[in-house]
């Protein structure tokens, strides 16, 4: 019923309704991921608190890829909703975990450590934002060409969030502009399939360059 309501008069309202009735009936780790992903996709805070129920019953019956998942996403629905403490505190164990398990996530460990780099600038921690970013950096140069829309995304938000990073720490402006040319390569390569979703991402790094 969520999914046969989504392009119809009042849809996000009547959707969050039919999910709500859903979690009601079988609050299981995966109905509440699905819900907490709805809310997410729609930039509700709500979904934080969601994602967070999902995790620990993910962890409960077994589900821990799952589980570390929706840890990750709740760590950016807080960031989302401004309360970036509560991301740091969910991203630094996340983090962690992503780093035991190697190349298996190895996509999601980039992207955890961009987002922490975006919330040490936040907080003005340059030097906490500068080796996240390194970190996160190095690891997107060691994936074998990225072709998965999802990474190319995170992959042009990194080099945007580092590039503008190191200009405004006054460092490195040679390979500041590099990033910046990438990034907009990426997102332009992305626009012309998707230009609703990604053309503002290109207008702002125009701007940049």
């Amino acid at each position: 019923l969520a999914e046969a309501s989504d392009d119809k008069p009042d849809a996000q309202k009547r959707v969050a309704s039919y999910y709500e009735k859903a979690v009601a009936c079988r609050p299981d780790a995966e109905m509440t991921f699905h819900y907490a992903s709805y809310l997410y996709e729609h930039d509700d805070c709500k979904a934080a608190p969601w994602f967070l129920k999902s995790a620990d019953a993910c962890f409960t019956s077994g589900n821990t890829d799952l589980g570390w998942t929706a840890r990750f996403n709740a760590a950016g629905a807080y960031y989302l909703c401004d309360s970036i403490d509560l991301a740091e505190e969910l991203y630094l164990p996340v983090i962690e975990q992503y780093r035991k398990q190697g190349d298996k996530y190895q996509v999601d460990l980039a992207r955890s450590l961009s987002n922490l780099g975006v919330i040490f600038v936040s907080k003005n921690q340059w030097d906490k934002a500068a080796a996240a970013y390194k970190e996160s950096y190095d690891l997107f140069r060691g994936m074998p060409d990225p072709k998965q829309e999802e990474v190319q995304q995170s992959q042009a938000s990194l080099l945007f969030n580092y590039g503008t990073f190191l200009i405004k720490s006054k460092q490195q402006f040679k390979q500041a502009e590099a990033m910046l040319v990438e990034a907009s390569n990426i997102w332009g390569s992305l626009a012309e399939v998707r230009p609703v979703e990604f053309e503002p991402d290109l207008a702002n790094v125009s701007l940049e360059l």
